[in-house]
C-alpha cells in the first residue's frame, strides 16, 4: 500500500442489540468497549491538526437508512446510515455536510456518541453491503487523488453478512488502493491467546467469513480485544524525515577545486518533543445549539495586539501612543542603553557563506559522549542513499575503529552564524552514516569545581588513606555484588524489553495528551490514569527487588547503615497549675501587663506600616514630638502606595492625611502638611509610586474640597 501524506479512513460500527452484551471480565457492553479503539483513532487526528487527516463513520444495522443511494436503488442497503462523510475534524463547531438530509450545527464527536447508541435492530443491516457504502464514499471524495485509504469494520460477527459478490467488491477495494481492517468482538486469535467458548454458530459463520475476505483482500484480521489492550501503549508520533541541509561535505579549503568534496544529505534524528500547549480562547457557548444560533457565538481563538505607549509628563496628561517602526533596540550598558539602528544591527552579524566543512580529527576519549545523547542529525551521502556503495561502507568502517571523530564547521544559510560539530560514524546493517552532535563553545560551557570522592586531606593538607568518607575494600565488594544484582540483562524477557531506550515514553507528554483525548470525548468524566507500562518506569521491578534484597543487606552492614532518628522538635512551656507562688501575685496577668506597656512604648518609638493613623495619634500623645512624627508618617505614607496591590492600602493612607492635617492645624504647622502634600500628588501623578495611582490622587483632591 502506498504511503501517501494524505490519509482518508472510513469507520464502520456495528450497533446492533447484539452488541449490548458484555463480555466475559468486562463491566461495559461490547459497542462501548469496542468504541474505545474507535474514540482513540478519531483523537488523535484531531491532536495531530493535520488538514489532510480525514475521516468519515458509518453505522450499520441501525433503525433508520440514511446513504447517499437514490429511494428505488436502495433494495440490500436498508439499515445502514452515514453519520459523518469524510471530512477533517476539528474541536470547535462543525457544520454537518449535506447528505440527502440536513442535521443541525453541532459538535460531531458529541454528535456521534448521542448516534453511536445501541439499537433495537438486530437481523437487518448487512455489513458487506455497509463496506459498499464506505468504498463509494471514498472514491466520490478522493478520486484520483493521491491518499492513504483504509476502512475499519468494527463487528461482533452476529448480524447479516452476504458475501456472495465480494470479487467485484474486492476488485474495487484494489482499484481504489483501500486497506481493509476487519476488528472483531472477541473474535479467536491464538497468538493473542483469545479464545471464545460457547461461540454461537452465526457468529462461527461470520468470522470465517470475515476471515476468507481478509484473505482474498490482503486485509487485516484483527481482534478488538488486541486494539483495547494495546491503547495503554503510549502514542509516539512518527515525523516524516526532511532533509535540512544539502550540500557538500568538504575537507580541504572549499575554494579549491582539488579538494575531497562529498555530497550529503542531512536529517534529523532526535530532538526534544514539546508538550502541547494551552492557548487563550473566548468563552465558549454553553447554549444549547440549534439553527437558530449565531454564527458569531462560536468559540474563537484570542490574539495579542502590543501597543507601546510613552509616560505622560503631566498627572492629567494622556499617555502618548508610538508606531512599533519608532521602537528601536538597544543594549544594556551599566544603567544606560547604547541604541543600535536596524542598520546597524545587520553589521553585528558574523558574515558566514553556506558550507559544511571538515577542519579537524579528535580522538574519541576527547569528545563528552553526554553531547551525543540530546540533539544529533544524520548525515547521508546523497549518492548512496537508497544503495550503500561497498566502497563508501569500507570508508566509514576505517573511520570507526581508527578510533577518531571529526570536527566540522557548519553554517546552514549565507550570513548564519556559524556551529562547531563532531561527526562520529554510525554502522548498522544496511546503514552507514554519520551521526551529527553539536558541540559547546567555549563560553557556553560551566565549569565548577567539587571535593573528590577518594581524596581526604587534612588540615595539614595531608592525603588520608583511611577516614569515613572513604570506602574500604568491604563496602567497594558489596556494592559491587548490589549493582551486579540490579542488572536488567539478567532480568525477565519482558523487563529486558521495558527498560529499553526505545520504551523510555515521555510522562508527562503522554499524560498531557491522554487528558486532552479523553477531555474531548468525555467531557464530565475524570481523567485517567498514567498506563502501567509508563507507571512501571518509575519503580523497580518486584523481580529485581527481590533478587537484590540480600546484596543490599550486605552492603547496608559493611556500611555500617543507621536510619536517622526524626529531629527533635522543641517542647513548648507547659503552664502550670495549682502550683501558686508564696506572694500571691497572679504571674500571667503580670506577665501580659507587661507585654502590653512594652507593646505600648514600641509604638510611641515609631510609626507602623499597620495602622499608621493610630501610631501617629499614640505617638503624639505620649510624647508630644510633632517633628519626629511627621517626619516618620513622611516615610510611611509614600512606602505604603508604592506597596499597595491595587488600592488595598488607600484607606489607610487617607485616614492617616486627615489625622496629620487635624493636628498640622492645632500644632500651628498647616504649611508643613501642605507641602508634603503637593509633593505627595506629584509623585503620585508621576507614576514614580508605583505605576499608575491616579485613583488615589482623585480621592485625595476629593477630600480636599468637601474640606474647604
Amino acid at each position: 500500500m502506498a504511503n501517501w501524506t494524505k490519509k482518508a479512513d472510513m469507520f464502520v460500527i456495528d450497533i446492533g442489540h447484539s452488541m449490548a452484551e458484555v463480555g466475559v471480565d468486562r463491566t461495559e457492553n461490547n459497542l462501548d468497549w469496542s468504541l474505545k479503539f474507535v474514540w482513540n483513532k478519531i483523537g488523535r487526528k484531531i491532536l495531530s491538526a493535520r488538514a489532510t487527516d480525514e475521516l468519515g463513520v458509518i453505522a450499520f444495522r441501525t433503525i433508520g437508512t440514511d446513504v447517499p443511494i437514490k429511494e428505488d436503488k436502495r433494495a440490500g442497503y436498508e439499515h445502514i446510515s452515514v453519520l459523518s462523510p469524510i471530512q477533517k475534524y476539528e474541536l470547535f463547531l462543525m457544520e454537518k455536510q449535506k447528505l440527502n438530509c440536513t442535521r443541525p450545527s453541532m459538535r460531531m464527536l458529541q454528535y456521534l456518541q448521542e448516534e453511536l447508541q445501541v439499537s433495537l435492530v438486530n437481523n437487518e443491516g448487512d455489513a458487506i453491503s455497509a463496506i459498499c457504502i464506505a468504498i463509494q464514499l471514498i472514491e466520490d471524495y478522493c478520486k484520483q487523488k493521491k491518499y492513504d485509504r483504509k476502512i475499519y469494520l468494527v463487528t461482533d460477527g452476529k448480524g447479516p453478512a452476504d458475501p456472495d459478490d465480494w470479487d467485484l467488491i474486492n476488485q474495487r477495494l484494489q482499484g481504489n488502493q483501500i486497506e481493509l481492517v476487519i476488528c472483531g468482538v472477541d473474535f479467536d486469535d491464538p497468538e493473542y491467546g483469545v479464545k471464545e467458548e460457547d461461540k454461537p454458530s452465526v457468529k462461527r459463520v461470520n468470522e470465517e467469513i470475515y476471515r476468507r475476505i481478509c484473505r482474498i483482500s490482503a486485509g487485516t484480521f484483527i481482534t478488538v480485544n488486541e486494539l483495547v489492550d494495546g491503547l495503554e501503549d503510549p502514542d509516539v508520533e512518527v515525523t516524516r524525515s526532511t532533509s535540512t541541509y544539502s550540500g557538500n561535505l568538504t575537507i580541504g579549503n572549499p575554494d579549491d577545486p582539488e579538494s575531497l568534496s562529498i555530497a550529503i544529505n542531512r536529517y534529523l534524528a532526535t530532538r526534544v518533543q514539546a508538550a502541547p500547549t494551552t492557548q487563550s480562547y473566548s468563552a465558549e457557548l454553553r447554549a444549547p445549539l440549534t439553527d437558530s444560533v449565531d454564527e458569531d457565538l462560536k468559540t474563537h481563538k484570542v490574539e495579542q495586539h502590543r501597543i507601546y505607549r510613552i509616560p505622560a509628563a503631566g498627572p492629567n496628561e494622556p499617555d502618548e501612543e508610538i508606531d512599533k517602526d519608532d521602537v528601536h533596540k538597544g543594549f544594556k550598558y551599566g544603567k544606560s542603553i547604547v541604541p543600535i539602528s536596524q542598520e546597524e544591527e545587520s553589521l553585528l552579524q558574523y558574515p558566514c557563506k553556506k558550507g559544511y566543512e571538515i577542519i579537524g580529527f579528535v580522538s574519541e576519549d576527547q569528545v563528552l559522549v553526554a553531547i551525543l545523547d540530546f540533539a544529533t542529525d544524520h548525515l547521508v551521502s546523497e549518492i548512496f542513499i537508497h544503495v550503500q556503495h561497498p566502497i563508501h561502507i569500507s570508508r566509514k568502517n576505517q573511520c570507526a575503529s581508527s578510533g577518531y571523530y571529526a570536527l566540522a564547521r557548519l553554517v546552514k544559510k549565507d550570513d548564519q552564524s556559524p556551529t562547531l560539530v563532531v561527526l562520529c560514524p554510525f554502522l548498522t546493517e544496511g546503514v552507514a552514516c554519520l551521526v551529527e552532535a553539536e558541540a559547546p563553545f567555549a563560553e557556553d560551557c560551566r565549569h565548577y569545581k567539587f571535593a573528590s570522592l577518594d581524596r581526604v586531606k587534612n588540615i595539614k593538607g595531608e592525603i588520608l588513606s583511611q577516614h569515613p568518607h572513604i570506602p574500604n575494600q568491604q563496602q567497594l565488594d558489596a556494592m559491587s555484588d548490589y549493582v551486579d544484582s540490579l542488572d536488567l540483562s539478567k532480568g525477565t524477557e519482558s523487563e529486558i524489553q521495558l527498560f529499553r531506550c526505545e520504551n523510555n515514553y515521555n510522562p508527562v507528554l503522554g499524560n498531557i495528551r491522554r487528558a486532552i483525548l479523553h477531555r474531548a470525548i468525555h467531557r464530565d468524566d475524570t481523567l485517567p490514569e498514567l498506563p502501567r507500562i509508563v507507571q512501571s518506569l518509575f519503580q523497580m521491578p518486584a523481580d529485581v527487588v527481590e533478587r537484590s534484597a540480600e546484596a543490599l543487606g550486605r552492603l547496608k552492614i559493611a556500611s555500617n547503615v543507621k536510619k536517622v532518628p526524626p529531629k527533635s522538635k522543641k517542647r513548648k512551656m507547659e503552664q502550670v497549675q495549682g502550683n501558686k507562688p508564696l506572694s500571691g501575685l497572679d504571674v500571667e496577668e503580670t506577665l501580659s501587663k507587661g507585654a502590653e506597656i512594652k507593646r505600648d512604648r514600641q509604638e510611641t518609638r515609631e510609626i507602623g506600616y499597620e495602622d499608621p493613623a493610630g501610631d501617629f495619634q499614640r505617638m503624639l500623645e505620649n510624647s508630644g514630638q510633632f517633628d519626629r512624627a511627621s517626619a516618620q508618617l513622611k516615610v510611611v505614607l509614600p512606602s505604603l502606595v508604592e506597596t499597595s496591590f491595587s488600592s488595598s492600602n488607600y484607606d489607610k493612607v487617607i485616614e492617616a492625611l486627615k489625622v496629620f492635617r487635624e493636628r498640622a492645624i492645632e500644632e500651628k504647622k498647616g504649611h508643613e502638611f501642605e507641602g508634603f502634600l503637593r509633593e505627595f500628588e506629584r509623585d503620585i501623578g508621576s507614576g514614580k509610586l508605583g505605576g499608575d495611582r491616579e485613583a488615589l490622587g482623585r480621592v485625595i483632591r476629593e477630600q480636599q474640597e468637601s474640606q474647604e
